[in-house]
């Protein structure tokens, strides 16, 4: 039949990029298991809620002012600017999107159930990210 220059295959191939997607958001997931430590000992309102956000700019805050920027000086292919959501990465991304928000309509999720929620979404964002190929 030929082949169609116009589809771009790349976009429809899936290779996980766990390295990139745990380092843009390694202090999301110290957040959420701080949290989770937390959670029990908490009144599961909103201070807890206060709790996770105090943790959040703490961890955002020391992750990339120490960790982050001399990382990305050594390997500067894991910068944001380097990778894309294509394809597949966007579908598989939107169905647990979707798949996330019913079950937090449907069912009465905790407050720690939601943070995990949130703060998962976008790791799974990156992990199905592609290298841009410019």
């Amino acid at each position: 039949m030929g082949n169609f220059k116009s589809f771009d295959e790349r976009s429809f191939l899936l290779k996980i990029q766990w390295r990139y997607g745990l380092i843009n958001n390694a202090y999301l997931l110290v957040t959420i298991a701080t949290g989770s430590l937390i959670y029990p000992l908490s009144d599961k309102g909103l201070w807890f809620l206060l709790t996770i956000l105090i943790l959040f700019i703490i961890s955002w805050l020391t992750y990339s002012l120490i960790f982050q920027r001399s990382y990305l000086r050594q390997h500067p292919e894991d910068k944001a600017s380097h990778h894309e959501l294509r394809g597949l990465g966007m579908i598989m991304t939107v169905i647990v999107t979707l798949l996330a928000l019913l079950l937090m309509l449907t069912t009465n999720a905790s407050t720690l159930t939601f943070c995990w929620i949130i703060f998962t979404l976008p790791f799974i964002r990156d992990c199905l990210s592609v290298l841009k190929t410019d």
